[in-house]
Protein backbone atom coordinates (compact mmCIF):
# COMPACT_ATOMS: atom_id res chain seq x y z
CA UNK A 1 0.00 0.00 0.00
CA UNK A 2 1.01 3.73 -0.78
CA UNK A 3 2.26 5.74 1.68
CA UNK A 4 0.20 8.58 2.38
CA UNK A 5 1.65 11.84 3.56
CA UNK A 6 0.77 14.62 5.97
CA UNK A 7 2.55 18.00 6.20
CA UNK A 8 2.31 19.81 9.66
CA UNK A 9 3.06 23.76 9.85
CA UNK A 10 2.64 25.37 13.35
CA UNK A 11 2.31 28.68 12.93
CA UNK A 12 2.54 31.90 15.47
CA UNK A 13 2.15 35.21 14.76
CA UNK A 14 3.73 35.43 11.51
CA UNK A 15 1.84 35.28 8.49
CA UNK A 16 4.06 36.90 6.24
CA UNK A 17 6.55 33.70 6.60
CA UNK A 18 3.82 31.56 7.09
CA UNK A 19 3.11 32.01 2.84
CA UNK A 20 6.42 30.83 1.83
CA UNK A 21 6.34 27.63 3.91
CA UNK A 22 3.32 26.59 2.71
CA UNK A 23 3.57 27.94 -0.68
CA UNK A 24 6.57 25.36 -1.09
CA UNK A 25 3.80 22.25 0.17
CA UNK A 26 2.05 23.21 -2.89
CA UNK A 27 4.56 23.27 -5.23
CA UNK A 28 5.82 19.17 -4.25
CA UNK A 29 7.05 17.66 -7.03
CA UNK A 30 5.32 14.64 -5.30
CA UNK A 31 2.49 16.28 -3.12
CA UNK A 32 1.41 15.00 0.54
CA UNK A 33 -1.67 13.78 0.41
CA UNK A 34 -2.90 16.76 3.23
CA UNK A 35 -1.69 19.61 5.12
CA UNK A 36 -2.83 20.70 8.42
CA UNK A 37 -1.11 24.18 9.26
CA UNK A 38 -1.55 24.60 13.36
CA UNK A 39 -2.59 28.15 14.51
CA UNK A 40 -0.56 28.28 17.56
CA UNK A 41 -2.79 31.36 18.68
CA UNK A 42 -6.61 30.32 18.10
CA UNK A 43 -7.06 34.09 17.27
CA UNK A 44 -5.19 33.88 13.90
CA UNK A 45 -7.64 31.11 12.53
CA UNK A 46 -9.28 32.71 10.54
CA UNK A 47 -6.28 34.70 8.98
CA UNK A 48 -3.99 31.71 8.20
CA UNK A 49 -7.65 29.59 6.66
CA UNK A 50 -7.68 33.01 4.39
CA UNK A 51 -4.00 32.49 3.38
CA UNK A 52 -4.25 28.71 2.70
CA UNK A 53 -7.67 29.31 0.55
CA UNK A 54 -5.25 31.86 -1.51
CA UNK A 55 -2.83 28.77 -2.26
CA UNK A 56 -3.46 26.06 -4.79
CA UNK A 57 -3.19 22.72 -3.12
CA UNK A 58 -4.22 19.78 -4.50
CA UNK A 59 -4.76 17.83 -1.10
CA UNK A 60 -6.67 18.40 2.03
CA UNK A 61 -5.75 21.89 3.17
CA UNK A 62 -7.10 22.32 7.01
CA UNK A 63 -6.42 24.74 9.60
CA UNK A 64 -6.66 23.60 13.35
CA UNK A 65 -6.73 25.24 16.66
CA UNK A 66 -6.65 25.11 20.44
CA UNK A 67 -8.90 27.10 22.63
CA UNK A 68 -5.72 28.38 24.05
CA UNK A 69 -2.28 29.44 22.68
CA UNK A 70 -0.62 26.59 22.14
CA UNK A 71 3.64 26.59 22.47
CA UNK A 72 5.95 24.48 19.84
CA UNK A 73 5.85 20.98 21.37
CA UNK A 74 1.83 21.37 21.85
CA UNK A 75 1.52 22.74 18.61
CA UNK A 76 3.42 20.03 16.56
CA UNK A 77 1.46 17.45 18.53
CA UNK A 78 -1.94 18.97 17.83
CA UNK A 79 -1.38 18.95 14.24
CA UNK A 80 -0.03 15.36 13.88
CA UNK A 81 -2.79 13.94 16.23
CA UNK A 82 -5.43 15.61 13.43
CA UNK A 83 -3.42 14.72 10.69
CA UNK A 84 -4.39 11.46 8.96
CA UNK A 85 -1.34 10.13 7.03
CA UNK A 86 1.09 7.26 7.42
CA UNK A 87 4.30 9.56 7.57
CA UNK A 88 4.62 12.81 9.12
CA UNK A 89 6.32 15.88 7.89
CA UNK A 90 7.14 18.81 10.40
CA UNK A 91 8.14 22.43 8.71
CA UNK A 92 8.43 25.69 10.60
CA UNK A 93 6.15 28.53 9.61
CA UNK A 94 9.86 30.38 9.09
CA UNK A 95 11.70 27.70 6.90
CA UNK A 96 10.66 26.47 3.22
CA UNK A 97 11.31 23.51 1.00
CA UNK A 98 12.80 22.20 -1.68
CA UNK A 99 10.78 20.68 -4.28
CA UNK A 100 11.79 16.70 -4.05
CA UNK A 101 11.73 17.20 0.31
CA UNK A 102 8.45 15.31 0.16
CA UNK A 103 9.03 12.58 -2.49
CA UNK A 104 12.32 11.78 -1.28
CA UNK A 105 11.59 11.38 1.99
CA UNK A 106 8.79 8.48 1.57
CA UNK A 107 10.92 7.08 -0.60
CA UNK A 108 13.29 6.67 2.53
CA UNK A 109 10.61 5.79 4.54
CA UNK A 110 9.65 3.36 1.99
CA UNK A 111 12.57 1.75 0.51
CA UNK A 112 14.26 1.22 4.51
CA UNK A 113 11.36 0.67 6.58
CA UNK A 114 12.65 3.27 8.48
CA UNK A 115 10.55 5.52 11.19
CA UNK A 116 12.55 8.72 11.15
CA UNK A 117 14.32 10.41 8.11
CA UNK A 118 16.08 13.57 7.99
CA UNK A 119 17.68 15.39 5.25
CA UNK A 120 20.61 18.92 5.41
CA UNK A 121 19.30 22.16 4.74
CA UNK A 122 20.76 25.04 2.94
CA UNK A 123 20.86 27.98 5.94
CA UNK A 124 19.33 31.02 5.02
CA UNK A 125 20.80 34.04 6.92
CA UNK A 126 19.84 37.72 6.90
CA UNK A 127 21.65 40.03 3.96
CA UNK A 128 23.38 36.74 2.34
CA UNK A 129 22.64 36.62 -1.25
CA UNK A 130 23.58 32.75 -1.09
CA UNK A 131 22.59 29.93 1.58
CA UNK A 132 25.31 27.59 2.73
CA UNK A 133 24.57 23.91 2.36
CA UNK A 134 24.80 21.35 5.32
CA UNK A 135 24.82 17.49 4.28
CA UNK A 136 22.92 15.58 6.60
CA UNK A 137 25.16 13.24 8.92
CA UNK A 138 25.09 9.77 8.32
CA UNK A 139 22.77 7.84 10.75
CA UNK A 140 24.99 6.43 13.90
CA UNK A 141 25.56 2.45 14.83
CA UNK A 142 24.15 4.11 18.42
CA UNK A 143 21.84 6.67 17.95
CA UNK A 144 21.33 6.97 21.50
CA UNK A 145 24.44 8.41 22.02
CA UNK A 146 24.84 9.24 18.61
CA UNK A 147 22.26 12.07 19.20
CA UNK A 148 24.83 13.36 21.84
CA UNK A 149 27.07 14.03 19.16
CA UNK A 150 28.25 17.37 17.38
CA UNK A 151 26.52 17.11 14.16
CA UNK A 152 24.98 14.61 14.21
CA UNK A 153 21.81 15.93 15.93
CA UNK A 154 18.94 17.34 12.70
CA UNK A 155 19.20 20.90 13.27
CA UNK A 156 16.04 21.63 12.77
CA UNK A 157 12.18 19.76 12.52
CA UNK A 158 11.80 21.01 9.64
CA UNK A 159 14.12 18.62 7.89
CA UNK A 160 12.73 15.41 9.79
CA UNK A 161 9.58 13.38 9.12
CA UNK A 162 8.17 10.21 11.48
CA UNK A 163 6.25 7.54 10.96
CA UNK A 164 2.62 8.31 13.17
CA UNK A 165 3.04 4.96 14.32
CA UNK A 166 6.54 5.74 16.22
CA UNK A 167 5.01 9.22 17.51
CA UNK A 168 2.18 7.25 18.69
CA UNK A 169 4.33 4.48 20.32
CA UNK A 170 6.39 7.16 22.27
CA UNK A 171 3.33 9.81 22.75
CA UNK A 172 4.75 12.90 20.41
CA UNK A 173 6.39 15.87 22.05
CA UNK A 174 6.55 16.77 25.52
CA UNK A 175 4.92 19.85 26.42
CA UNK A 176 6.51 20.45 29.48
CA UNK A 177 9.46 21.54 27.53
CA UNK A 178 10.06 25.10 26.85
CA UNK A 179 12.38 23.79 24.33
CA UNK A 180 14.81 21.14 23.09
CA UNK A 181 11.54 19.69 22.23
CA UNK A 182 12.24 18.42 18.62
CA UNK A 183 15.60 16.67 19.95
CA UNK A 184 14.03 15.28 23.05
CA UNK A 185 11.29 13.69 20.73
CA UNK A 186 14.76 12.42 18.32
CA UNK A 187 16.36 11.15 21.91
CA UNK A 188 13.59 8.98 22.87
CA UNK A 189 12.36 7.99 19.73
CA UNK A 190 16.00 6.69 19.64
CA UNK A 191 15.62 4.97 23.17
CA UNK A 192 12.40 3.39 21.92
CA UNK A 193 14.04 1.31 19.22
CA UNK A 194 12.92 3.39 16.15
CA UNK A 195 14.91 2.95 12.73
CA UNK A 196 16.75 6.15 11.47
CA UNK A 197 17.58 6.96 8.08
CA UNK A 198 19.53 10.15 6.71
CA UNK A 199 19.63 11.51 3.05
CA UNK A 200 22.43 13.63 2.42
CA UNK A 201 21.30 16.06 0.33
CA UNK A 202 19.70 19.66 2.01
CA UNK A 203 15.90 19.61 1.61
CA UNK A 204 15.25 22.41 3.68
CA UNK A 205 15.86 26.05 3.66
CA UNK A 206 16.61 27.00 7.38
CA UNK A 207 16.08 30.47 8.00
CA UNK A 208 18.12 32.04 10.56
CA UNK A 209 17.25 34.94 12.40
CA UNK A 210 16.55 36.41 16.07
CA UNK A 211 12.80 37.05 15.42
CA UNK A 212 10.71 34.50 17.60
CA UNK A 213 13.23 31.83 17.62
CA UNK A 214 12.99 29.82 20.62
CA UNK A 215 16.48 28.19 19.75
CA UNK A 216 17.56 31.71 20.86
CA UNK A 217 16.14 32.21 24.04
CA UNK A 218 18.83 31.68 27.08
CA UNK A 219 16.29 31.58 29.91
CA UNK A 220 14.26 28.87 28.21
CA UNK A 221 17.06 27.23 26.61
CA UNK A 222 18.80 26.51 30.27
CA UNK A 223 15.19 26.01 31.76
CA UNK A 224 14.97 23.32 29.13
CA UNK A 225 18.31 21.46 29.82
CA UNK A 226 17.54 21.05 33.23
CA UNK A 227 14.57 19.54 32.39
CA UNK A 228 15.76 16.75 30.40
CA UNK A 229 18.57 16.24 32.48
CA UNK A 230 16.03 15.04 35.32
CA UNK A 231 14.07 13.31 33.01
CA UNK A 232 16.60 11.11 31.26
CA UNK A 233 19.31 11.49 34.15
CA UNK A 234 22.53 13.48 34.11
CA UNK A 235 24.63 10.86 31.94
CA UNK A 236 28.59 12.37 30.82
CA UNK A 237 27.05 12.30 27.53
CA UNK A 238 24.08 14.30 28.32
CA UNK A 239 25.78 16.91 30.58
CA UNK A 240 28.58 17.56 27.57
CA UNK A 241 26.10 17.83 25.07
CA UNK A 242 23.94 20.32 27.14
CA UNK A 243 27.21 22.22 28.13
CA UNK A 244 28.42 22.33 23.98
CA UNK A 245 24.46 23.87 23.16
CA UNK A 246 24.98 25.92 25.87
CA UNK A 247 28.52 27.51 24.21
CA UNK A 248 26.72 27.86 20.72
CA UNK A 249 23.58 29.35 21.79
CA UNK A 250 25.50 31.87 23.96
CA UNK A 251 27.60 32.31 20.71
CA UNK A 252 24.97 33.38 18.45
CA UNK A 253 23.28 35.56 20.42
CA UNK A 254 25.93 37.71 20.96
CA UNK A 255 26.70 37.60 16.80
CA UNK A 256 23.44 38.58 16.30
CA UNK A 257 23.13 41.35 18.52
CA UNK A 258 26.39 42.43 17.19
CA UNK A 259 25.39 42.58 13.53
CA UNK A 260 22.31 44.96 14.93
CA UNK A 261 24.90 46.99 16.27
CA UNK A 262 23.74 46.26 19.83
CA UNK A 263 26.33 46.81 22.21
CA UNK A 264 25.31 44.75 25.15
CA UNK A 265 26.64 41.91 23.22
CA UNK A 266 30.06 42.76 25.02
CA UNK A 267 28.52 42.21 28.30
CA UNK A 268 27.23 39.13 27.70
CA UNK A 269 30.75 38.10 25.81
CA UNK A 270 32.28 39.22 29.25
CA UNK A 271 29.74 37.45 31.52
CA UNK A 272 30.33 34.11 29.13
CA UNK A 273 33.84 34.63 29.79
CA UNK A 274 33.98 35.48 33.48
CA UNK A 275 31.81 32.14 33.86
CA UNK A 276 34.26 29.90 32.19
CA UNK A 277 31.02 28.94 29.30
CA UNK A 278 34.13 29.50 26.67
CA UNK A 279 37.89 28.47 27.86
CA UNK A 280 40.80 30.93 26.32
CA UNK A 281 42.46 28.13 25.37
CA UNK A 282 40.49 27.09 22.26
CA UNK A 283 40.01 29.08 19.36
CA UNK A 284 36.06 29.86 19.68
CA UNK A 285 36.31 32.39 21.99
CA UNK A 286 38.76 34.70 19.51
CA UNK A 287 36.53 33.69 16.50
CA UNK A 288 33.61 35.08 18.61
CA UNK A 289 35.65 38.31 19.53
CA UNK A 290 36.48 38.76 16.08
CA UNK A 291 33.27 38.80 14.65
CA UNK A 292 32.00 41.04 17.34
CA UNK A 293 34.24 43.04 16.64
CA UNK A 294 33.72 43.54 13.06
CA UNK A 295 30.04 43.46 12.89
CA UNK A 296 29.82 45.99 15.78
CA UNK A 297 31.73 48.36 12.96
CA UNK A 298 29.82 47.64 10.16
CA UNK A 299 26.83 48.15 11.95
CA UNK A 300 28.66 51.94 13.04
CA UNK A 301 29.00 52.57 9.33
CA UNK A 302 25.53 51.96 8.10
CA UNK A 303 23.96 54.31 11.04
CA UNK A 304 26.62 56.57 10.34
CA UNK A 305 27.22 56.34 6.51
Amino acid sequence: MAIRASVVIPTFRRLDRLREAVASVASQARPPEELIVVAADPDEREAVRALLDGIDFAGRAEVVASDRCLLGGGARNLGWRSATGDVVLFLDDDDYWAADKVGDHVAAHDSGQSDVVYSGVWYVFPGARDARPYNATPVAADMVRGLTLDGLCPPTTSCVSIRRAALEAVGGFDETLPSYQDWELWYRLALAGSKFASLPQPLTYFVQHEGGRVSMNIEGRSRAAGLVLAKHGSSPDLVAFFGKERRQMLERVIVFSAQRGEWTCLDTFRRALSDKIFSPLEWRPYWIAAKVAGNLALASVRRNP
